[in-house]
């Protein structure tokens, strides 16, 4: 039986990748099309 506490665990671990990435995804493509911009 899963606790309330395995569960933010859980959670806690899915949503600090995804915010990441959800941060570093637009850097990234700005990025990307400065590159592209300058090549």
């Amino acid at each position: 039986m899963t606790t309330f506490k395995d569960l933010a665990f859980l959670a806690s671990g899915f949503l600090v990748p995804a915010g990441a990435l959800a941060t570093l995804h637009p850097l990234l493509s700005l990025l990307a099309s400065a590159a592209e911009h300058f090549s």
